[in-house]
């Protein structure tokens, strides 16, 4: 692997470091999913061969046999990719071997997968486990300037190590938002006297953020949130300290903008 890390750019023009996760921790994560799967894969298999044998008229040995195992195999290859994208998409991009190894798939842009991304890559993953054992994916996450499969660049994907957001408490993206208005508080006084400072790309960006935060990775909200209030507060020349977290500044900050907006038409 030739880089630890990537930088991806959000919508928001906010750029968010992350670490990739090497081969070691990948074939860590997969020998987990692979003993799971293996389980489930062996109960659809026997249950569906005792489910055959219990409705076939004919008995064993006849020729709906081959016709039965084409069935049986066809679950289980369903079962097998139907494992990853039901996972991915309860958990967020995870699955159980992912999880306990501290791993997470999201797309180039940091932002989380979505359904149609979890069912390419992991139908690609057909292609990456030949000729065995994943030799064809370990291959290319190996050449890979971003450790990614075949499944991942046929994705967009790509898989990082998680990592506690370091956020402070008063800064948790957990506070529920609140409603645009303009309170009359010293803070909001004082942003709303320097808020004709603020440029249309920033409350543009501070808009786009707020409308699909609850789609980011909490990580990735929080680290958004701060960057985008850190930035607007030192252009405004104003404290965002004085609210409960960076959301609710961004929050108050547009509430401002509008207002000031109203006023002017």
């Amino acid at each position: 692997m030739r880089h630890e890390t990537i930088v991806v750019q959000t919508p928001e023009y906010v750029e968010i470091e992350y670490e990739l996760a090497g081969i070691g921790s990948r074939v860590i994560a997969c020998l987990v999913d692979t003993i799971v799967q293996f389980f489930i894969t062996a109960l659809i298999v026997i249950a569906g061969i005792y489910l055959f044998r219990w409705l076939s008229p004919l008995g064993s040995g006849n020729p709906l046999d081959l016709v039965a195992m084409l069935l049986i195999g066809a679950g289980g290859l369903v079962g097998f990719i139907a494992y990853w994208v039901v996972l991915e998409m309860v958990t967020n991009g995870q699955s159980i071997g992912k999880r306990m190894a501290g791993l997470r798939v999201i797309r180039d842009d940091g932002t989380p997968i979505n359904l149609w991304d979890s069912i390419i890559r992991n139908v690609v993953r057909l292609a990456d486990v030949l000729p065995a054992n994943y030799c064809v994916g370990i291959i290319s996450v190996w050449v890979s300037g971003r450790s990614k499969r075949l499944g991942d660049y046929a994705a967009g994907t790509v898989v990082v190590k998680e990592r506690a957001a370091e956020v402070p408490a008063a800064t948790a993206p957990s506070v529920p938002p609140v409603q645009y208005r303009v309170a009359p508080t010293a803070a909001e006084q004082e942003l709303m006297a320097h808020i004709r400072m603020l440029t249309a790309e920033e409350a543009e960006a501070a808009q786009r953020f707020l409308e699909r935060r609850h789609e980011l990775a909490a990580e990735v909200r929080a680290q958004l949130a701060n960057r985008l209030a850190g930035s607007i507060s030192s252009h405004l020349g104003v404290s965002s300290g004085a609210w409960a977290s960076a959301e609710e500044f961004l929050v108050a900050v547009l509430a401002c903008h509008r207002s000031v907006s109203r006023s002017r038409e």
